[in-house]
């Protein structure tokens, strides 16, 4: 991940994505190493696949370490501040034409996007179609099962 663009998160998306660098450095990348340990003890050979495996293991945590330090030296906070209008940090209440239920999403940046918890990212079809729109304004998504319409309920 490029550091040349800023990453828009919320304070508490920086929070968790620093708890999660501190738990890979102190926690996992110890263990990973122990583990590397571990399998080397015959030595590195084709036929090791134990230690082939932890290594590349190994390899991945330590670029996921590496991107989560670039996305949090480059972390820019955003905090809702416009209620007219959807925007970084806004939680928007939708509803989908046609039906009583509603949905709730929180507008946050790609790095802490969790479209199953609801966080879902202003770069996505979803969250592109709802920036900058206002309450009772209706936006066309696209889904793989076709276009949805949805009103915006409220934002806050």
């Amino acid at each position: 991940m490029s550091t040349e663009q800023p990453v828009y998160v919320t304070p508490e998306g920086l929070r968790k994505l620093e708890e999660t660098l501190n738990y890979l450095k102190t926690v996992k990348y110890p263990r990973m190493i122990e583990q590397l340990q571990e399998t080397s003890a015959g030595g590195y050979n084709i036929d090791n696949t134990e230690y082939i495996t932890t290594k590349s293991e190994m390899d991945m945590l330590e670029a996921r370490i590496e991107e989560l330090g670039l996305v949090i030296a480059s972390a820019q906070i955003i905090t809702a501040v416009q209620r007219d209008t959807v925007g970084l940090g806004n939680t928007v209440v939708v509803q989908v034409e046609g039906e009583d239920e509603t949905e709730t999403y929180t507008i946050v940046g790609a790095a802490e996007a969790d479209p199953l918890e609801g966080y879902i990212s202003n770069v996505s079809p979803f969250g592109r179609a709802l920036l900058n729109h206002k309450v009772g304004d209706t936006v066309t998504v696209a889904s793989p099962d076709g276009n949805l319409n949805l009103r915006i309920v409220t934002i806050s």
